[in-house]
C-alpha cells in the first residue's frame, strides 16, 4: 500500500522473494514493486483489477498487506474489503490480524526482521496466477495506425514509450485507469494522488517533479481536461523554467469521473482551444512542442518527437465523449451506489 515508505521497500523485497507468493499493490501505490519482478502480478482493485488478480487474491488463504491506505476510492465503494480474519495488515505503527490490534510495532522494524528470517517459502497463488494469466494481444496489432484514437490504443501506445527512465504522473480521473493498466519497466517511476481526489493535482505536480528530477528523466503526465483547467497556469513556470516534460491531455469533453459518479449539468466545461492555449502562455518562447493527435499514428508520432525535445511537449489526444476505460465504468458505478447509501 501507499503508507509503505520508500526507505522500506528494499525489506519489503526481501521479505517477498523469500515469501515466493504472488505480489500485487493497491493502485495507490503501483511503481513501489518492480513490475518486472517474476512475482509480481498486478492490481488489486477488487472488481477492477488487472486481470485474475482478484481471483487469485480473494481466493488465497492469508493475504499479508504491508501499509495499506484503504479508502472508497481504492476499494471501489468499500466493494473490495477482503474477510478480516484472513488479513495481516503491517501498518506504520501497528499490526493488525483479524480482530487482534498490536500497538507500538513499527512497520520498519518489522520488515527489517522478517526480510533477515528463513521463511518457508510458498508459491502456489503465483503458479495459479501463471497458469490463468494468458498474454494480452496488443491493440496496435489489431488497429492500425490510422484508426480514430481509443483510451484502449492510447495505452497501448504509451506503454511502448515507457523507458526505465520514465516517471509517470496521472491524474485524479480516468488517468488513474489508463495508468494503472500499463506494465511499467524496472526503474520506471509512478506518482498518483488518490486520498482526497483533488483533480488539478497533477499539473503543480509536474512542475515540482521537473524541479527535482531536472533533465535526467523522462517526464510524461496524464491529465484530463477537466483536471487541467483548474490548473492549466502552473505550465506557465514549466516553460519559464525551460524544464522537458511531456503532458498528455486526454480529451473527451468534460469530467468524465463525476459522469460514471453522478451525472448532471455540473460536468459540462467550456471547451478550449487547448494548443492555441498553451502557445498564448509560451508566447513567443520556441522551447515549446505541441500537437493535437486524433488517430493511433498521430500519437506515436507525437510521442517519439516530444523524447527528444527539450522543452515543454503538449499532446492533446481528442477522443470521443463518451469514450472512458472499463474500469472506470464499472469504478464509478460502485462508488455511486457507495455515495447514495444512507
Amino acid at each position: 500500500g501507499s503508507k509503505t515508505k520508500t526507505d522500506d521497500i528494499d525489506h519489503l523485497r526481501s521479505f517477498v522473494k523469500s515469501l515466493g507468493c504472488a505480489v500485487a499493490v493497491l493502485p495507490d501505490a503501483k511503481g513501489s514493486i518492480s513490475e518486472q519482478d517474476p512475482q509480481f502480478i498486478g492490481c488489486y482493485w477488487g472488481p477492477i483489477s488487472s486481470p485474475h488478480v482478484a481471483e487469485i487474491t480473494d481466493s488465497s488463504d492469508l493475504v499479508i498487506m504491508v501499509g495499506p491506505l484503504l479508502n472508497d476510492y481504492t476499494t471501489v465503494g468499500w466493494n473490495a474489503v477482503l474477510p478480516e480474519e484472513k488479513v495481516l495488515s503491517i501498518c506504520p505503527h501497528h499490526v493488525q490480524f483479524g480482530e487482534t490490534y498490536y500497538a507500538g510495532l513499527e512497520m520498519r522494524d518489522i520488515l527489517k526482521s522478517l526480510a533477515s528470517q528463513h521463511i518457508d517459502s510458498n508459491d502456489s497463488s503465483l503458479q495459479l496466477f501463471n497458469r490463468y494469466h494468458n498474454s494480452v494481444t496488443k491493440l496496435n496489432e489489431i488497429c492500425g495506425n490510422t484508426s480514430p484514437l481509443s483510451m484502449l490504443s492510447i495505452r497501448d501506445i504509451l506503454e511502448g514509450a515507457l523507458t526505465p527512465t520514465t516517471t509517470l504522473l496521472a491524474e485524479t480521473g480516468d488517468s488513474w485507469f489508463l495508468a494503472n493498466s500499463l506494465r511499467l519497466p524496472q526503474g520506471c517511476r509512478f506518482h498518483m494522488q488518490m486520498q482526497y481526489g483533488s483533480i488539478g493535482w497533477s499539473v503543480g505536480a509536474t512542475l515540482g517533479v521537473c524541479a527535482y528530477e531536472g533533465r535526467h528523466r523522462q517526464i510524461i503526465s496524464l491529465i484530463g481536461d477537466g483536471s487541467f483547467q483548474t490548473c492549466a497556469q502552473e505550465i506557465s513556470t514549466i516553460i519559464r523554467n525551460n524544464f522537458k516534460a511531456t503532458i498528455i491531455l486526454l480529451n473527451n469533453d468534460g469530467y468524465s469521473i463525476e459522469r460514471q459518479i453522478h451525472d448532471g449539468p455540473y460536468n459540462e466545461i467550456q471547451m478550449w482551444n487547448y494548443t492555441e492555449f498553451v502557445l498564448s502562455i509560451a508566447n513567443g518562447n520556441r522551447n515549446v512542442f505541441v500537437v493535437k493527435a486524433t488517430i493511433n499514428g498521430e500519437l506515436v508520432d507525437a510521442l517519439h518527437q516530444s523524447s527528444l525535445f527539450e522543452g515543454l511537449s503538449f499532446i492533446e489526444c481528442e477522443i470521443p465523449r463518451d469514450e472512458c476505460t472499463e474500469n472506470l465504468l464499472e469504478w464509478g458505478s460502485k462508488v455511486a451506489e457507495a455515495n447514495s447509501r444512507r
